[in-house]
C-alpha cells in the first residue's frame, strides 16, 4: 500500500510540476520576444527533473531564464521567423508541379525543424558559444536521424492534439520538452561514449 501511495504521489507531483512548468512557459513567452529564454528555462528545469537534481519549479525556472537570457534570445527570435518563412515558401512551392523541388524543400524543412529540437536540450547541458550551439545542433540532427524524426513527430502529434483539444495547451509544451529531452539525452550519451562529437559540459 505504501509503495502504491508513493508511486501515486510521485505521479501527481510530476503531473502538477508539468502543469506549473507549462504555465510558466506560457506566461514568459507571452511577450513573444522572450520565447527563447522561456524555452531555454523550460528545458533546463526538465533536465533537472529527469536527472533528479531538482523537484522545485518556479525558482529554478527564473534562475535559468536569467542565466540563459542573452544566448537564447537570439535563437528564440530566429527559429520562429525561419519556420514561418518555411511555411510561406512551402505554400509557394506547392503551386509548382515540380517533385524534385518539393522533395528538396521538404527535406530542408525537416532538417531545420529537427535541428531546432536539439538546440535547447543542448543549451541546457553544454556551455557552448552561439556558433558552437548551432553547429552541434545541426550535427546531432543529421547523425541521430531517428531521434530527429521522433522529435519532430512528437511536436507534430502534440500540435494536432492541441488543435483538437485546445485545453491541452496547458500541458503539451512541457510534455513535449520532457519527451524530447529524454530522446536527446540518449543521443548525447551515445555521442560522448563513442566520441562521435567532442563535447564538454
Amino acid at each position: 500500500m505504501n509503495l502504491m501511495e508513493s508511486r501515486l504521489y510521485r505521479f501527481v507531483e510530476f503531473f502538477i510540476n508539468l502543469l506549473l512548468l507549462n504555465l510558466l512557459w506560457l506566461v514568459c513567452s507571452f511577450p513573444v520576444i522572450t520565447i527563447g529564454p522561456a524555452t531555454a528555462a523550460l528545458y533546463s528545469v526538465t533536465k533537472d527533473f529527469i536527472e533528479k537534481k531538482e523537484t522545485r519549479v518556479i525558482k529554478p525556472y527564473f534562475t535559468y531564464f536569467k542565466e540563459l537570457f542573452k544566448k537564447s534570445l537570439f535563437i528564440g527570435l530566429v527559429v520562429p521567423i525561419l519556420i514561418i518563412a518555411l511555411i510561406i515558401n512551402f505554400i509557394y512551392v506547392l503551386n509548382y508541379d515540380n517533385l524534385l523541388l518539393l522533395t528538396f524543400f521538404l527535406t530542408f524543412s525537416l532538417l531545420v525543424v529537427a535541428m531546432a529540437t536539439f538546440i535547447f536540450p543542448i543549451m541546457s547541458i553544454y556551455k557552448f558559444t552561439l556558433i558552437e550551439l548551432i553547429k552541434n545542433s545541426l550535427l546531432f540532427s543529421i547523425l541521430f536521424l531517428p531521434v530527429s524524426l521522433l522529435n519532430v513527430s512528437i511536436l507534430i502529434s502534440l500540435a494536432f492534439a492541441t488543435l483538437r483539444f485546445p485545453i491541452m495547451i496547458f500541458i503539451n509544451i512541457s510534455l513535449s520538452s520532457f519527451l524530447i529531452y529524454l530522446l536527446c539525452k540518449k543521443a548525447f550519451s551515445i555521442a560522448e561514449d563513442r566520441r562521435i562529437i567532442q563535447i564538454k559540459a
